[in-house]
């Protein structure tokens, strides 16, 4: 797990880590597009804006295509600096694409757009 403080609230931290997501990890031309399936959970501001982003493996031969867990995204208020809190998890990513991921989240997270220059074959 890599946890990481951002300022902001968890809602906007979260918007501009999904628009990145979509955009780049699951866009057109998207490196995951083909094997994998975005999903996310996010709270109402006033309940706390709390959200998971969940990265599945796609289950082809299932009705719904969300397989196994590859990858989360965990985004909440952190009450002690009053900013939001982004912890992302490798869960059966190879180690080179996760950490790939990990710093897209981070430069989304701080508000940075596009999509990374991360090297990994096939992004």
């Amino acid at each position: 797990m890599h946890p990481i403080s951002i300022e902001g609230r968890p809602t906007e931290i979260y918007e501009r880590i999904a628009r990145g997501a979509l955009g780049c990890w699951f866009g057109p031309s998207g490196a995951l597009k083909a094997n994998y399936v975005y999903h996310a959970d996010a709270e109402p501001p006033s309940k706390g804006g709390r959200a998971v982003i969940v990265v599945h493996e796609r289950d082809r031969n299932a009705d719904n295509p969300k397989g196994l867990r590859a990858y989360r995204v965990v985004i909440e208020a952190d009450s002690r600096t009053g900013g939001t809190t982004v912890v992302t998890e490798n869960l059966k990513l190879s180690e080179l694409l996760a950490a790939a991921m990990d710093a897209d989240a981070r430069r989304w997270g701080a508000g940075a757009t596009g999509c990374g220059a991360t090297g990994v074959v096939g992004w």
